[in-house]
């Protein structure tokens, strides 16, 4: 029998496999291993095995690196909560900086978000 990789109970060809088939890096973001590891982690769905650390190989979702697996943790693999992180990184500025920007017009502020204090947002206009 081949040797069992990680934790998870995946067979050591079924690894190679994947590894094989993902060229090599992370599934998200296209690059080795981090973190010093040699190894890619298993990512499979938390909801279908009952040992939530081990899987049981019809949930796996494919390979990923240290950090791409730790950001899925943290946003609890939950693909909602990961497209509002999405959502707010490309569109979370310009409505921030335009409500701040409206309420310092208002009560004559600086302008937040202005060129002198580093950072103009190109979608909003000079301010």
């Amino acid at each position: 029998m081949p040797p069992v990789r990680g934790s998870l109970g995946l067979l050591g060809e079924t690894y190679d496999a994947l590894l094989s088939f993902q060229g090599g890096v992370c599934w998200i973001c296209k690059q080795p291993p981090d973190f010093g590891r040699t190894s890619l982690s298993v990512d499979h769905d938390h909801n279908c095995c009952p040992e939530k650390y081990k899987t049981c190989g019809s949930c796996i979702r494919g390979l990923v690196c240290g950090s791409c697996n730790l950001a899925l943790g943290l946003f609890d693999h939950k693909p909602e909560r990961l497209e509002a992180g999405f959502k707010y990184l490309v569109e979370g500025v310009p409505h921030v900086l335009a409500y701040l920007r409206s309420r310092a017009d208002a009560a004559n502020l600086p302008i937040l978000g202005s060129p002198q204090q580093g950072y103009a947002d190109p979608n909003l206009g000079d301010a």
